[in-house]
């Protein structure tokens, strides 16, 4: 069918959906800015899009209908690098059920681990604070 994405546009359109910036998705699928940006172009035709911000928006949807809502709570504050108790703390549960949701939330993103979540999911400057960290204990 001719709407289909392609695979390289599944790809492109995973990480723009999840709000990661053209530039980036470039560098993670290894690909030049350009490619990168007809392949926005195209992804945004097919799928009768005007914007970036729609298809944010439409990513942003897809996680907010997959996880119920504590869940959807303790995976915003995740994603933006507060600790479990820091979690546990804002929004009233004991840091064990903090625990739960997040082995819950890990196997429906279908990661290991924190920074692979944030990875995926979180803000940039969560990204680049966990990466410098990383930097400091080789």
């Amino acid at each position: 069918m001719k709407n289909e994405l392609t695979p390289i546009q599944h790809e492109v359109y995973e990480y723009l959906k999840k709000g990661v910036a053209l530039k980036e998705v470039a560098h993670r699928i290894n690909k030049s800015i350009f490619t990168t940006y007809y392949h926005a172009t195209s992804i945004k035709r097919k799928l009768n899009m005007s914007s970036n911000r729609s298809l944010i928006e439409k990513g942003q949807d897809s996680i907010n209908n997959t996880l119920p809502t504590m869940q959807h709570k303790v995976f915003t504050l995740l994603v933006n690098g507060l600790s479990n108790k820091e979690i546990a703390r804002q929004i009233n549960i004991s840091p064990k059920t903090v625990d739960q949701y997040i082995t819950k939330i890990y196997r429906k993103f279908r990661v290991s681990n924190r920074a692979q979540l944030i990875s995926k999911y979180g803000a940039t400057e969560v990204k680049e604070r966990i990466t410098k960290q990383q930097a400091t204990h080789l």
